[in-house]
């Protein structure tokens, strides 16, 4: 029994001795900031976890001292006066240390001196104008530290391979508090683009070196290196792109470079599925085809299906002279439209089109040959058409990114015209702009604007066809109202009433979206706008709020949103999830 009591006694003893090892550390007498970067640098602080024993905690507590001087002195601090006390209680062991800083060390004097071929490069001189470091205020060695291996990696990316300093140093007068920093670098030469080789090239260099977005002794730079592996991984021909710089090849100041591509399978296929309150479900099967007896050529097919819309398309897409943001596509698409039970457009696009890309803008030349079937009211005899459409578009967007997080701006214009008797069932112009903007509000809020305006000059209106006709309402355009329901109407001989499509467009959207948590965010918008044949017409507005989920599959946006017109509306809910067709 007594041999029990000894155990029980001890077992409790150790339980007691090892509960006393809790730790914790306290610091006084500096600034929030200051304080933070002393305890990151405590290797009594990071104990605080591990529970260690007392002969530990001990020389951890003394160790501090010498920590926090050799964090002060980082900080400026070269006179700090630091008292310190360990307290052992029944709950542990607190270490408290109390720092007087004293007066900090003052930058007295800055010396940033450039030697050699880049001394007046004007990119390493505007570094050294917005230099960290100013004269007079408090010596942070970080800052020193962090602009001296800025100025060095600049000079290194743009071409001064050889860069080095001569002299990089902090005198202290510690009698008076100042500091007088000196750095000299010195860039050496400026290296240029060498010979450009492909390691076993899986099409002729012929064709890859048209990716190449710089000429042999063009001054090398890190950034024209990321260009031209880009140019190769957005061709979407090759699943590998690597671009070796054979530095140990320099040749008279040139460095050769070397490209390993490893090709994509010729075939490549696609399917998607969406859902949409306009479109109800929703799904796309696609397949292309990388030809490579004629490399950069491309063949483009997709089915995709809905409730109100089906569509066919295929397209042969050819390479420009600087294939990387240039090409020319011909192809032709068929869709069908049932914008309602009793609605309804068949119609064929056969056309050309050609694109160039220029950094953020992008211009497009097409001619489209339009053939429509379609019925504007029920009952009434199927209308044909046919439009040519010479066609001009202008684009520029800063939008790269879509997820939750993007911003940016993107606007849109277009212009396209047909002549009577020149395959043209009427006379026909008309002009678009449609535009978006996507501002950012600290890290988790974004402000969105959108925009759209379309105007028709025509002889004859009756002649134009539903897909050259302006309707809105819906998911993407202005919510609380039904897809499509907003536009001049008109009373089919059933009595019921029909929108059959406007000359104009002006729709205009404000949206909040706030992240929540992750990938999940909130909104709340107004949009407003009207489909008409006057500009006096009154618009229609609805507001709401909505749910936003980022997936792998695409976006899930969920919003509920009410119309503003007079009278009792009920909500509307907008679903749309994936893709848009």
């Amino acid at each position: 029994m007594r041999f029990i009591l000894f155990l029980l006694c001890t077992f409790f003893s150790i339980i007691s001795w090892g509960s006393n090892n809790n730790l914790s550390v306290m610091v006084t007498g500096l600034s929030k900031e200051e304080k933070q970067i002393v305890l990151a640098n405590l290797s009594i602080k990071t104990a605080e976890k591990i529970t260690p024993s007392k002969s530990r905690i001990e020389s951890f507590y003394k160790l501090g001292f010498e920590e926090i001087t050799t964090t002060l002195e980082s900080l400026g601090y070269y006179h700090p006066n630091i008292e310190g006390e360990l307290l052992v209680s029944e709950q542990g062991y607190t270490a408290k240390y109390h720092i007087i800083p004293g007066p900090p060390v003052l930058i007295r004097h800055i010396t940033v001196k450039l030697v050699g071929e880049g001394h007046q490069n004007p990119e390493l001189l505007l570094m050294i104008k917005n230099i960290l470091l100013k004269k007079g205020e408090q010596l942070k060695h970080k800052n020193y530290e962090t602009f001296k291996q800025q100025l060095l990696a600049k000079a290194l990316q743009l071409g001064y391979l050889d860069a080095v300093y001569h002299t990089n140093e902090v005198r202290l007068d510690r009698d008076l508090n100042e500091a007088d920093i000196f750095l000299e670098l010195y860039t050496g030469i400026q290296f240029y683009f060498g010979e450009v080789n492909f390691t076993s090239p899986p099409y002729p260099t012929t064709f890859l070196d048209k990716y190449i977005p710089f000429k042999a002794g063009t001054p090398y730079t890190t950034e024209k290196l990321f260009s031209l592996q880009k140019a190769f991984v957005d061709t979407d021909l090759f699943s590998k792109v690597r671009v070796d710089p054979e530095l140990n090849e320099t040749k008279n100041a040139a460095v050769p470079l070397k490209i390993r591509l490893v090709p994509k399978p010729h075939n490549k296929y696609t399917a998607s599925i969406g859902f949409g309150t306009d479109t109800g479900a929703r799904g796309l099967l696609g397949w292309e085809r990388r030809r490579t007896a004629y490399p950069g050529h491309r063949i483009n097919a997709d089915i995709k299906g809905s409730k109100r819309l089906n569509q066919a398309n295929l397209q042969y897409t050819i390479p420009g002279k600087r294939p990387s943001t240039d090409k020319i596509a011909f192809g032709t698409q068929i869709t069908e439209e049932k914008p309602s039970d009793n609605t309804y457009s068949l119609r064929n696009t056969i056309n050309a089109i050609h694109i160039q890309k220029r950094g953020h803008f992008e211009q497009i030349l097409s001619l489209d040959y339009l053939t429509e079937i379609y019925r504007i009211l029920p009952a009434e005899p199927k209308n044909r058409s046919h439009f040519l459409l010479p066609k001009l578009g202008l684009a520029w967007s800063t939008i790269k990114r879509k997820t939750l997080l993007q911003h940016g701006a993107r606007i849109v214009f277009s212009v396209k015209g047909g002549l009577r008797g020149l395959l043209c069932t009427t006379n026909i112009l008309q002009s678009e702009v449609r535009a978006k903007w996507i501002a950012p509000i600290g890290e988790t809020m974004r402000f969105i604007v959108r925009g759209d305006l379309g105007a028709t000059a025509t002889s004859n209106f009756t002649d134009i066809p539903r897909s050259l006709r302006y309707f809105t309402g819906g998911d993407h355009t202005i919510r609380g109202f039904g897809y499509n329901s907003i536009g001049p109407r008109q009373m089919a001989p059933d009595g019921s009433i029909i929108v059959i499509g406007g000359r104009y467009l002006a729709v205009g959207s404000l949206e909040l979206e706030k992240r929540i948590f992750k990938n999940i965010g909130a909104a709340i918008f107004v949009d407003s706008g009207n489909a008409m044949n006057s500009w006096s017409s009154r618009l229609s507005t609805g507001a709401g709020v909505g749910v936003r989920y980022e997936t792998p599959l695409g976006p899930l946006r969920l919003d509920v949103a009410r119309s503003m017109l007079k009278g009792k509306h009920r909500p509307r809910v907008h679903l749309t999830f994936g893709m848009d067709l």
